[in-house]
């Protein structure tokens, strides 16, 4: 009986306390995100890998691999409003197209020296598979840095190498 006594004697609960609720805190807006810097673009060289010896690659290697790589921008940094390419990818296919000009423009001072120092428009076309448009202007480069000299105009017009 004397459990039956503890189960029906009241039993004085501590009245409960309602939790405390701390007050808001105030939000501020984010600041600004900061303005993106520019990478700083790494020259590659002009020759192959495979002409730099054997021990200096090695040597090499380990500078590129200490050297920070560059993150891709992404592409809210774009030159155009709705043009996809960052800024640093334009300046990069400029470079390229620049270079493959180059490369295009010795080729032709070289079929030159090989033929007697002359060449024609047709000639500078057959030789690059370009279209006549674009031989004449690379004929034009060439005159103008000096490279080459014109004799005479239109159809019958070669260059020659200056003497």
């Amino acid at each position: 009986m004397a459990d039956d006594d503890a189960q029906s004697a009241p039993i004085l609960a501590e009245p409960a306390l309602a939790p405390e609720v701390a007050p808001p805190i105030p939000v501020e807006p984010a600041p600004p995100a900061p303005e993106p810097t520019s990478v700083v673009e790494q020259t590659v060289p002009a020759e192959p890998a495979s002409v730099i010896p054997e021990a200096s690659q090695s040597a090499s290697n380990a500078e590129v691999e200490s050297q920070p790589v560059s993150q891709p921008t992404s592409t809210s940094q774009t030159s155009e409003p709705g043009h996809k390419w960052s800024v640093e990818d334009r300046a990069k296919s400029i470079a390229t197209h620049a270079r493959k000009r180059d490369m295009r423009l010795a080729k032709i001072v070289e079929h030159a020296k090989a033929h007697g120092g002359k060449i024609t428009n047709d000639e500078i076309e057959k030789l690059l598979h370009i279209s006549d448009a674009t031989a004449s202007r690379y004929a034009k480069i060439l005159v103008a840095r000096g490279v080459l000299r014109q004799e005479g105009k239109g159809r019958g017009a070669k260059y020659t190498l200056p003497t």
